[in-house]
């Protein structure tokens, strides 16, 4: 195997530590601060759910579709102190992990979607950056699923 491919793993590896440990902060902030991170929206086009993001609790349900929800959010949260989980990534922004040299933009493409897939194993990802498997799911953070 190419070290120019290992390196480039393992930048793209890199990278999505920072942007977990961004996403942390940025959740510690809010929370720290009086804010609550939540999930959910809707399901289909009239069912929707509103979830507490840490614990799965069903904060609110409805059938109404996405005017009830908004209202629902309203009620719920008129100081508007609650922040869903989605828009966070955007605001932190993802870090693009730099060119390899040797590594073509079409492969380092091809490297990032692979590392990225949850079909993709975490073995086998930690043989091509050659770290062991708990680095690579902390990376990528999911280490504690």
């Amino acid at each position: 195997m190419s070290h120019a491919i290992r390196d480039h793993v393992r930048k793209i590896l890199l990278a999505r530590a920072a942007d977990n440990e961004a996403e942390a902060a940025k959740i510690q902030e809010i929370e720290a601060a009086g804010g609550r991170i939540i999930t959910g929206g809707q399901i289909d086009k009239d069912e929707w759910e509103i979830l507490d993001w840490r614990t799965e609790e069903r904060l609110a349900h409805g059938h109404n579709g996405l005017d009830g929800y908004a209202e629902a959010c309203l009620r719920l949260d008129p100081e508007g102190r609650w922040h869903h989980i989605d828009p966070l990534t955007e605001e932190i922004g993802l870090t693009e992990p730099s060119l390899t040299d040797g590594v073509p933009l079409s492969l380092a493409e091809a490297l990032l979607n692979w590392v990225e897939s949850l079909s993709t194993p975490d073995e086998e990802i930690a043989e091509i950056a050659g770290w062991d498997v708990a680095e690579v799911a902390r990376c990528l953070g999911y280490e504690d699923d």
